[in-house]
């Protein structure tokens, strides 16, 4: 158990590497295998759903949106069934906004948005601002080794 659990941690620590240097492919790679890890542990809520928001992620930067959509429907549900914390609820629902803005759905989008800003006022106690409402932003709702 301990050995998948820094595995894990390396592979989701070397995606995030990938990411910053700009090699999508690589970090999908990285990203997937910590992924199918944690979805083989029993116990893992959160951790796997933050490891469905990073594959989504890196899909939605690749233009594969619906796949993104139904990784970070995964993640929410995985949140709604008892987060750890309100933060990673609303930094996914964040990227969904995105994710659905990009598929045309505009409403749905809105609502999404709604709703992580409302996850981001219950945590932090702020409004969403334009200068400040941004995926960036969102992110600094989570723990950094999650991000």
């Amino acid at each position: 158990m301990l050995a998948n659990a820094v595995a894990t941690r390396v592979h989701a620590q070397l995606g995030n590497a990938h990411i910053g240097l700009g090699d999508l492919e690589k970090a999908l790679v990285t990203h997937t295998m910590a992924l199918e890890i944690r979805e083989k542990a029993p116990g893992n809520g959160y951790k796997l759903a933050a490891s469905l928001h990073k594959v989504a992620w890196v899909m939605a930067q690749r233009g594969e949106n619906g796949e993104a959509e139904r990784l970070l429907r995964r993640a929410l549900d995985v949140y709604d069934d008892g987060d750890k914390s309100r933060g990673e609820l609303g930094r996914t629902s964040y990227l969904m906004a995105s994710v659905l803005a990009a598929l045309g759905r505009e409403e749905d989008a809105r609502r999404a948005k709604a709703d992580a800003a409302q996850v981001r006022k219950d945590v932090l106690g702020l409004e969403p601002r334009d200068d400040d409402d941004d995926q960036a932003s969102y992110d600094l709702l989570i723990p950094f080794e999650l991000r």
